[in-house]
Protein backbone atom coordinates (compact mmCIF):
# COMPACT_ATOMS: atom_id res chain seq x y z
CA UNK A 1 0.00 0.00 0.00
CA UNK A 2 3.05 2.37 0.93
CA UNK A 3 4.46 1.82 -2.44
CA UNK A 4 1.00 2.69 -4.50
CA UNK A 5 1.29 6.31 -2.22
CA UNK A 6 4.88 6.93 -3.31
CA UNK A 7 4.35 6.48 -6.62
CA UNK A 8 1.28 8.50 -6.90
CA UNK A 9 3.77 11.12 -5.12
CA UNK A 10 6.39 10.48 -7.27
CA UNK A 11 4.01 11.01 -10.47
CA UNK A 12 2.19 14.21 -8.80
CA UNK A 13 5.67 15.54 -8.57
CA UNK A 14 6.77 14.84 -12.25
CA UNK A 15 3.05 16.45 -13.73
CA UNK A 16 4.10 19.30 -11.59
CA UNK A 17 7.81 19.42 -11.91
CA UNK A 18 8.54 18.81 -15.38
CA UNK A 19 6.34 21.35 -17.29
CA UNK A 20 8.51 23.94 -14.65
CA UNK A 21 12.24 22.15 -15.66
CA UNK A 22 11.09 22.84 -19.37
CA UNK A 23 10.08 26.41 -18.57
CA UNK A 24 13.86 27.22 -16.64
CA UNK A 25 15.71 25.29 -19.59
CA UNK A 26 13.74 27.93 -22.03
CA UNK A 27 14.11 30.89 -20.33
CA UNK A 28 17.97 29.66 -20.19
CA UNK A 29 18.25 29.01 -24.22
CA UNK A 30 16.49 32.38 -24.68
CA UNK A 31 18.96 33.88 -22.29
CA UNK A 32 22.37 32.31 -23.79
CA UNK A 33 20.99 32.90 -27.14
CA UNK A 34 20.73 36.70 -26.40
CA UNK A 35 23.99 37.15 -24.78
CA UNK A 36 25.60 34.62 -28.51
CA UNK A 37 23.63 38.08 -30.40
CA UNK A 38 25.17 40.22 -27.94
CA UNK A 39 28.68 38.92 -27.94
CA UNK A 40 29.39 37.66 -31.69
CA UNK A 41 27.68 40.15 -33.56
CA UNK A 42 27.44 43.43 -31.90
CA UNK A 43 31.04 45.32 -30.83
CA UNK A 44 32.10 46.30 -27.53
CA UNK A 45 32.46 50.13 -27.63
CA UNK A 46 29.65 50.45 -30.84
CA UNK A 47 26.54 52.26 -30.50
CA UNK A 48 23.75 50.19 -32.21
CA UNK A 49 20.28 50.87 -32.93
CA UNK A 50 19.36 47.79 -35.66
CA UNK A 51 17.56 44.99 -35.08
CA UNK A 52 19.66 43.44 -32.81
CA UNK A 53 19.62 46.10 -30.14
CA UNK A 54 16.22 46.08 -30.28
CA UNK A 55 16.19 42.58 -29.20
CA UNK A 56 18.60 42.48 -26.81
CA UNK A 57 16.52 45.52 -25.26
CA UNK A 58 13.29 43.65 -25.20
CA UNK A 59 14.89 40.76 -23.30
CA UNK A 60 16.69 43.07 -20.67
CA UNK A 61 13.52 44.73 -20.09
CA UNK A 62 11.45 41.57 -20.18
CA UNK A 63 13.91 40.37 -17.34
CA UNK A 64 13.29 43.57 -15.17
CA UNK A 65 9.38 43.08 -15.79
CA UNK A 66 9.27 46.44 -17.15
CA UNK A 67 10.34 48.05 -13.65
CA UNK A 68 13.83 50.75 -13.17
CA UNK A 69 16.00 49.08 -11.10
CA UNK A 70 16.24 51.87 -9.42
CA UNK A 71 13.05 53.44 -8.25
CA UNK A 72 10.82 50.31 -9.02
CA UNK A 73 8.43 52.93 -11.31
CA UNK A 74 7.01 51.49 -14.44
CA UNK A 75 6.35 53.54 -17.56
CA UNK A 76 5.39 52.97 -20.97
CA UNK A 77 8.40 54.12 -22.22
CA UNK A 78 11.69 52.62 -20.36
CA UNK A 79 15.40 53.09 -20.89
CA UNK A 80 18.05 50.46 -20.87
CA UNK A 81 21.65 51.41 -19.29
CA UNK A 82 24.96 50.15 -19.60
CA UNK A 83 26.64 50.14 -16.27
CA UNK A 84 29.98 49.87 -18.09
CA UNK A 85 29.53 52.79 -20.80
CA UNK A 86 29.65 51.90 -24.41
CA UNK A 87 32.10 55.05 -24.63
CA UNK A 88 34.56 53.12 -21.98
CA UNK A 89 34.37 49.94 -24.10
CA UNK A 90 30.99 48.29 -22.53
CA UNK A 91 29.48 45.72 -24.08
CA UNK A 92 26.14 44.81 -25.11
CA UNK A 93 25.82 41.63 -23.00
CA UNK A 94 23.07 41.35 -20.05
CA UNK A 95 25.13 41.56 -17.76
CA UNK A 96 26.25 44.94 -18.75
CA UNK A 97 22.26 46.41 -18.84
CA UNK A 98 19.77 47.19 -16.76
CA UNK A 99 16.35 49.11 -17.02
CA UNK A 100 15.99 52.29 -15.53
CA UNK A 101 12.61 54.79 -16.46
CA UNK A 102 14.05 58.00 -17.57
CA UNK A 103 14.44 60.60 -14.51
CA UNK A 104 16.61 57.95 -12.70
CA UNK A 105 19.11 57.47 -16.32
CA UNK A 106 18.73 61.16 -16.45
CA UNK A 107 20.21 61.60 -12.99
CA UNK A 108 23.14 59.38 -14.33
CA UNK A 109 23.82 60.76 -17.29
CA UNK A 110 24.12 64.63 -17.19
CA UNK A 111 24.61 64.92 -21.36
CA UNK A 112 21.03 63.51 -21.77
CA UNK A 113 18.51 66.07 -22.84
CA UNK A 114 15.77 67.73 -20.41
CA UNK A 115 12.87 67.78 -23.42
CA UNK A 116 12.08 64.30 -23.47
CA UNK A 117 12.63 60.15 -23.55
CA UNK A 118 15.67 59.14 -25.91
CA UNK A 119 17.00 55.08 -26.05
CA UNK A 120 13.49 53.92 -25.06
CA UNK A 121 11.58 50.94 -26.45
CA UNK A 122 7.29 51.41 -25.68
CA UNK A 123 5.87 48.43 -23.44
CA UNK A 124 2.65 46.59 -24.96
Amino acid sequence: MFEHWRMALFVAGMIVLAPLLALGLLRLAHFLAINALARLTMRPGVRYEGWRWRRVRAYVIDRDHGKCVRCGRRYRLMHVHHRLPVARGGSHQTWNLETRCYECHRDEHAWMPETGPSNSLTIR
